[in-house]
């Protein structure tokens, strides 16, 4: 009986399983330090403030790190607020900068700490006039290249 044949399918076997095995291995390592960004914290100051006019605002605090061995940059930390499931668009968003969002990197190990407010006016669907039933949440998001690294939410 010949088997040559069936050690030769078995060498094949072996180094392919060892090739997807090195693959995933590879990927997740890869895939590790994408995810080593973390929102460590997230607090909404839940009593409002009136900077002018009919509008009101609420501070907030976002710290991220970098847990992974590695620099990440471009990314991109996202405030908003949602109301029953879907994101509210009529607010603005103020930091000490006037900037609309955070662009930022980060080192390995590195934390970063984010300041600023929400804002919306008396009259819209997440003011005053709210029904009860509504569900409102503020929610912070870091990402990168539009995939979400990772997401803290708020009841409101």
């Amino acid at each position: 009986m010949n088997r040559k044949p069936a050690v030769i399918m078995f060498a094949i076997f072996a180094l392919a399983t060892v090739a997807i095995g090195f693959f995933m291995y590879s990927w997740y390592n890869y895939s590790q330090s994408l995810i080593g960004v973390q929102i460590i914290d997230f607090t909404v100051d839940k009593n409002w403030w009136n900077p002018v006019g009919v509008s009101y605002g609420h501070w907030f605090n976002v710290t991220v790190k970098n847990v992974a061995s590695n620099n990440i940059t471009g990314l991109f930390l996202d405030i908003g607020i949602f109301l029953n499931g879907t994101k509210y668009e009529g607010f603005s968003l103020g930091t000490s900068d006037t900037s609309p969002s955070f662009n930022f990197s980060l080192n390995a190990n590195e934390t970063k700490q984010f300041e600023g407010f929400v804002l919306a006016s008396i009259d819209s669907p997440i003011g005053f006039g709210r029904s009860p039933s509504d569900e409102i949440i503020i929610q912070a998001r870091v990402l990168l290249n539009d995939t979400v690294l990772d997401m803290r939410s708020i009841p409101f």
